[in-house]
């Protein structure tokens, strides 16, 4: 249940360590099931008064963590999707994006027309698509958090040689898939794994940041990967827009426990500036459409997030789409400073 604001004075926030901190959720219950039976983990969500931040206490143990990411997880679903819708989607992105990559009068251009189909659209992509498809086809490309591997399959049949992938519990058969298309692919904790340190052209973080316990460690882990003119593009749900809807949203868009962290715009330049990073690009972008509806979506292949006999969307996937319909997401982009 939503609640009235309640100061928690004994907590401090994460990023702007400010003390000015309220409940907005208390005492959720999450059921953890173990060799020993069914445990319960009690938490509450918390929002800094200062920079906005949402997040989690207490933080959930490994074993808890460990147990939200099952292998038949709804990101490490493989999908299928239509290639020429795909192929324009990713033009677009393109576009709409060039002038962030390299500002020149072509670009310039290139981004007002991906604006103008936008805006038609209704959906801007994010900069986790077009950043990538902005460098050329020989740039050392990582993606954190690769969930099915879809994004990176794909972009090896764009023609891009140099990919790699890291996640912290990947299905089995989506690594198989991307080994077979020469992809560089490891399961474990990335602060663990050294993948072209100081020679990565980008480093992608789809809906990622919000799961990961502790950012700083793996932030500055990421900026000793980047090359000097590197890119770490993200997103991230925007806790600014729930925090403005909730009494319209309840709980939609916030994905608890699994989102440990909740950012705002305020607070994610905080903590990208505190890990080094200047940040050349942010917006929030809605995640609905409204003309071109199925522009770049995807027919599932399963149980959780699939299509019936009929080729129509399964229930769970009709509610994802519903429940996710209106809500904004943060796309940023940053690069090392200095």
């Amino acid at each position: 249940m939503i609640m009235n604001s309640q100061y928690v004075p004994s907590l401090s926030c994460p990023i702007c360590r400010a003390k000015h901190c309220e409940y907005l959720l208390k005492d959720c219950v999450h059921h953890v099931g173990d060799g020993d039976g069914v445990r319960d983990w009690t938490y509450s969500l918390v929002r800094c008064c200062d920079c906005g931040l949402g997040f989690i206490s207490p933080l959930p143990g490994n074993d808890v963590i460990q147990s939200l990411y099952p292998p038949d997880y709804d990101c490490y679903c493989h999908v299928e999707r239509s290639r020429w819708r795909q192929r324009i989607w990713w033009k677009i992105a393109r576009w709409r994006y060039c002038q962030v990559y390299c500002d020149s009068a072509w670009n310039r251009l290139l981004t007002s027309v991906g604006r103008a189909v936008c805006s038609v659209v209704g959906r801007p992509p994010p900069a986790t698509i077009g950043i990538p498809l902005s460098l050329p086809r020989n740039a050392r490309i990582l993606d954190v958090g690769f969930g099915s591997g879809d994004w990176l399959m794909q972009m090896r049949r764009c023609g891009y040689v140099h990919l790699a992938g890291i996640d912290i519990a990947a299905n089995q058969d989506n690594c198989t898939r991307m080994s077979q298309l020469g992809i560089d692919v490891c399961c474990g904790d990335i602060t663990r794994k050294g993948t072209w340190p100081g020679a990565v052209d980008c480093i992608r973080m789809e809906h990622v940041l919000e799961h990961v316990p502790d950012s700083k460690p793996l932030l500055d882990h990421l900026s000793g990967l980047l090359s000097p003119s590197g890119w770490l593009v993200l997103t991230v749900p925007d806790f600014d827009w729930w925090f403005s809807n909730r009494s319209q949203a309840g709980q939609v868009g916030l994905d608890l426990p699994l989102h440990l962290y909740h950012y705002t715009m305020n607070s994610l330049v905080r903590l990208m500036t505190g890990a080094g990073f200047t940040v050349a690009y942010m917006e929030s972008i809605r995640a609905g459409h409204r003309f071109l509806l199925n522009l770049g979506d995807v027919r599932v292949q399963g149980i959780k997030t699939g299509r019936n006999a009929d080729g129509q969307l399964s229930c769970d996937r009709q509610a994802h789409e519903q429940r996710n319909k209106g809500e904004h997401y943060i796309t940023l982009c940053a690069q090392r400073t200095g």
